[in-house]
This record gives C-alpha cells, structure tokens and sequence, in this order.
C-alpha cells in the first residue's frame, strides 16, 4: 500500500498550534496548577507509608502518629479532588474553545480561496478538514500541557526519592528508560504514519460519498448503482486495511512498553529483595520503592498510551496546516476603492488568460480580445465549444484574474 509522507515535523506543528493558547492563556496556567496538585498528592502516599512500616517495626506506631498520618492524607486528598474537578471540567472546555477557533480559521481561509480551488476540490475533502480532522484538538489541547508537566514532574521527584532511599537500585531501573524509548521509537513513528493515513482515507470516503449523491438522478438514470456500490466498497476496504495497520503499529508498540514494564519489575524483585536481606534497605523503603516504582511505570505507560491521543492530534493539526498554507491567486489592493454608482459598462481591453496550472507551452484560451457592452446593451457570445464563452463570463466577476489587458 502506497504510502503519503507527512510534510511538516511535529515542531513545526506545534509551533502554528501553540498560539491558540494565547486567549485562554490563564486558564492554562490554572489547569497546569491544578494538575501539579494533583501530582504532588500521589506522590506523598508513599512516603506515609514508608513511615507507618517503619514505625511498626520499631514499636513506635501509636495512635497519634496515625491519626496525623490520616490528617495529612486527607488534607492532600481533599485538595487533589477539587483540583481534578478543574482539570476535568475547566480544562476540557479550554480545549473546546480551541477547536472552535481552528474551525472559524479554517472556514474563515476557505471562503477567501479562488473559484479555480474548490473546481479542483472535493466538497467532502474539504469537510472533513473542517470538522471530523479537528475533533481530536479538544483533547489534544487539554491534555498535552497537563501530561508533560506531570510526567515531568513524576519522574524528577520519583528519581530523587528512588536516589535517596537506594542509589545503585535507582541507577538499574532507570538505565531501562532510555533503551525502552529506542526500541520504541520505530513502532510509534510506524503508528504515527497510519494514523495520518486513516484521517486522509476518511476523507476520500468522504468525497465519494459526495459524488455519488450530489449525482444521484445520473447514477439512477444509467442504472449506475452496482457501479457506485463497487467504488464505495473499494474505498471502504481500503480504509479497513488501513485502520489494520494502525492497530498493528499500536499493538507492537504496547508490546515494547508491557515487556520493558516486566524487566523493570524483576530487576526490582531481583536486586530489591537481596538488597533487604542485605540489610541495604528497610522493609520501608522497600514498599515505598516499590510505589515509587508503580508510580513511575504508569507515568511512561501514561505518556505512551496518550501516544494515541497525541498522534491523532498532530494529524489533524497538520490536516489544518495543509489548508491554512495555501494560497489564493487572486489579491485585492491593500485600500480598495469601493464601487459607487455602477452603471453596468462592461470593457475588455486586450485581454489574455489561460487557466492555471496549464503548461506554459498551451495556448491562450483567450488571446488579445477587446469588446464593449455599454449600459443597456444585450450581447450574444457565439462560438464553438472550448471558444471561452464561459472564461469571459467568469472574469467578468473575476472568479479568475487576467494574465495581460
């Protein structure tokens, strides 16, 4: 199957996208706030019961010390509840305001592009950049700031306790982080790639489907629905095979992330328990280590699993960008004159034009043509088919601009 390479890198998307967080800018800074309280809440549970473990050990557990234990849990809980509420509620509807401006945009560029560019565009194409491609922003754009920070933030904490408690314990688990990430690489940019062609296919369904009801009294005219019913399957199946890919791309990469999850597990019970018979480590740090640990493969299998949501993002992110970059042929002056008392003259004055996008080598449709209609006149355009009847009647509102006259 033929593959469509992406056009545009991920820094460069994220660098037209970014600039939507500009109005809801404190709304950001408050969802991040949120998201970092929520984070330092789980990351304290470990540390209370590394205490309360080692405190029952050495017979100093009392009532007092739970209770402040309890009070502490519940006071960080509290906070991380009302700060997840922001996140979930806040957070989302940043993104949904997000969206609604890169479809205002998008709709907005559209209607400012030439006649010549929706002749040569599918109406179905073009609807789905507008909608289905931007679906995914909402969630891309609530939850990339929010992932980053708190990853960022799990795993700095989470090596500085690790470090603290045992540092050659530390140093074993965390080597697997970088091997984990090559062998990933490969499966992800293979994901990324399927994701992209899902989002493209939709489209051409799209277009098709487009076709064949605008055309609908034809097809039933030439009893052409077998021959509407074939196309469509074939592009269905496409589709079919190209979503296969995806889930096969997906599958291998959650197959390299549960492996190395596995080794860093049996390297902890391996080298942890001869590290506590040794008599290196408490049985309190130990379960505070082992937390620790959960906590920090389920951060990397956090990040890895929103891979999905982020690829579906910068997918239709680019899908906006390759409309939002092109151009129209036609420019008016930087301060037009507005028309005032029209009187309906019509004069054209040694006038070319081909179309464009024809070779330059192809004749002109219209060559060196002059003609006036004064007010109230009526004129009939008479020639052969291919003439330019139709041309000279789409400069006259200039759906297209001359080439010279």
């Amino acid at each position: 199957m033929e593959k469509q390479k992406r056009k545009y890198t991920t820094k460069y998307l994220l660098k037209r996208f970014i600039p939507y967080y500009k109005p809801y800018k404190k709304v950001l800074i408050q969802d991040l706030i949120a998201a970092s309280l929520t984070t330092l809440s789980e990351l304290i549970l470990p540390i209370l019961l590394s205490y309360l473990t080692d405190w029952a050990q050495i017979g100093i557990l009392d009532g007092p010390r739970i209770i402040k234990v309890a009070i502490i849990y519940a006071i960080t809980k509290s906070i991380s509840v009302i700060a997840k509420y922001f996140m979930q509620s806040r957070g989302h509807i940043m993104g949904a305001f997000i969206e609604k401006d890169m479809r205002r945009d998008i709709f907005n560029h559209l209607l400012e592009m030439d006649t010549e560019f929706f002749n040569e565009s599918k109406v179905g194409q073009l609807m789905t950049r507008l909608t289905s491609d931007l679906f995914e922003i909402t969630e891309f754009s609530h939850h990339v700031p929010e992932e980053f920070l708190v990853g960022a933030i799990k795993l700095i904490i989470s090596f500085i306790v690790l470090i603290n408690i045992d540092i050659k314990l530390s140093l074993i688990i965390y080597l697997m982080i970088p091997i984990m990430y090559i062998m990933s690489r490969r499966s992800r940019e293979k994901f990324r790639q399927a994701t992209f062609e899902t989002k493209r296919q939709i489209g051409a369904i799209n277009a098709g489907v487009e076709d064949t009801l605008l055309g609908i009294s034809v097809v039933k005219s030439f009893a052409n629905e077998g021959v509407e019913k074939g196309k469509f399957a074939k592009e269905n199946s496409k589709f079919a095979d190209i979503k296969s890919d995806r889930y096969y791309a997906m599958a291998r990469f959650f197959m390299v992330k549960d492996s190395f999850s596995g080794i860093m597990y049996l390297l902890l019970i391996t080298f942890g328990g001869y590290f506590v018979v040794s008599g290196e480590i408490s049985p309190g740090d130990l379960i505070a280590f082992t937390m620790y640990l959960n906590m920090l493969i389920a951060t990397i299998e956090r990040l890895i699993n929103f891979t999905d949501t982020f690829e579906a993002g910068t997918t239709g992110i680019e899908r906006f960008v390759e409309v939002m970059s092109l151009d129209k042929d036609i420019f008016d002056k930087e301060n037009p004159e507005n028309l005032d008392d029209v009187k309906g003259k019509i004069e054209f004055e040694n006038v070319y034009f081909k179309y464009p996008n024809t070779p330059d080598e192809d004749p002109y449709v219209l060559e060196d043509m002059s003609f006036k209609i004064n007010v109230g006149e009526n004129i009939a355009l008479v020639g052969p088919s291919g003439a330019g009847k139709t041309t000279i009647s789409k400069l006259i509102p200039r759906f297209y601009d001359v080439d010279k006259g």
